[in-house]
């Protein structure tokens, strides 16, 4: 499945309603063998208790 160009997240830190969402852009691919103009990111969030 492709990417959808005109999503509201696509990918990045967002905040909504003061909650934190993150999209990764994923490390593979789905339909075709290739990333055009999209690195490959593995996020790691280390966590704290506040």
């Amino acid at each position: 499945m492709l990417s959808e160009p005109l999503a509201q997240f696509r990918d990045g830190l967002y905040q909504i309603d003061g909650r934190r969402l993150y999209v990764t852009r994923g490390i593979g691919t789905s339909f075709l063998p290739l990333r055009f103009l999209c690195r490959p990111e593995v996020v790691v969030f280390h966590l704290t208790r506040g």
